[in-house]
């Protein structure tokens, strides 16, 4: 009985220092609202686009419903690429042209933004004229206990949603995601059926 009792003590000891388990992710409710207006039937045309040390000339065409996965190892220049065809100064050759009535809205994995550094989340959503609805807007983003905290000190995932309700308001028609599920957790990565019902899916090198 004196080693039962010892093995007990010990067992006791692990589970006291391990301290009570980790809580379940709190159920969230995420309303996207993307509402870009249709854009022509050709979205996207790239003729012989290289950016300069990283890949090589790219001719694409990409319509209207398509889904299309940019793949590659780490630093083959991915998320260069997206950067570049949502309009930033990259170095490349050739050409990239938007259809009618694409606007290009970028997600960065890295959630640099140089424009919301130092900013409130109010004033992000001033920026969309939404001064009377943003309380509203951030809340249908579970970001209404941080309207008053500054862009660098939310975290991950909240940086992540934010980005993606200022696409919204952007009235984002072409979509540049580069890794935007990194800091979601397992069921805010799982799209509903009707977020991608009827649209095409490929995959470019």
């Amino acid at each position: 009985m004196a080693s039962r009792y010892r093995a007990a003590q010990t067992r006791l000891a692990r589970f006291e220092a391990e301290g009570p388990p980790p809580e379940p992710p709190r159920e969230q409710n995420v309303r996207m609202h993307l509402l870009g207006g249709r854009t022509g039937v050709q979205v996207l045309v790239c003729d012989g686009l290289e950016l300069t040390g990283l890949m090589a000339p790219l001719d694409l065409e990409v319509f209207y419903g398509e889904r299309i996965a940019v793949v590659g190892p780490n630093g083959s220049g991915k998320s260069h690429f997206l950067r570049q065809l949502g309009g930033e100064d990259i170095r490349h050759t050739g050409r990239r042209r938007l259809g009618a009535r694409v606007v290009p809205g970028a997600f960065s994995q890295l959630h640099q933004r140089a424009d919301l550094q130092g900013r409130t989340l109010v004033d992000a959503l001033h920026d969309h004229g939404l001064d009377g609805q943003a309380i509203g807007a951030l809340r249908r983003y579970e970001l209404g206990g941080q309207v008053d905290q500054s862009f660098e000190t939310l975290s991950g995932g909240q940086q992540a949603r934010l980005q993606i309700l200022l696409l919204e308001l952007g009235g984002a028609t072409l979509l540049l995601l580069d890794e935007p599920t990194d800091n979601l957790d397992w069921r805010a990565r799982r799209p509903s059926r009707t977020d991608w019902s009827g649209s095409a899916a490929r995959s470019s090198r």
